[in-house]
């Protein structure tokens, strides 16, 4: 096999081109990768900002007395609302 490799001009040529085609798609991946990662970031930070808005339209439109609901009823996970009179009574 050894020997084959040292003449064959066309076997150092075909081994040579499948690594490098191997490495250039293993690039591309990654890229792409990292790529998708930040746009699906994107996608998120949108989706929180417009639940916000909306969660706030909402509650400016209802009466006091069933904001607590609303707000308990919009809570999630990885999201939590609440109303405060000033900045200093926000939960750290």
């Amino acid at each position: 096999m050894m020997s084959l490799w040292k003449r064959s001009l066309a076997a150092q040529f075909i081994c040579f081109t499948l690594l490098s085609l191997l490495l250039s798609q293993a690039i591309v991946f990654f890229i792409s990768w990292d790529e998708h990662g930040q746009a699906m970031r994107k996608v998120a930070k949108g989706e929180i900002l417009s639940r916000c808005a909306s969660l706030a339209r909402v509650l400016e439109a209802t009466p006091p007395t069933l904001q607590q609901d609303i707000l308990a009823a919009s809570n999630t996970n990885s999201a939590r609302y609440w109303i405060s009179a000033s900045l200093s009574d926000a939960p750290a």
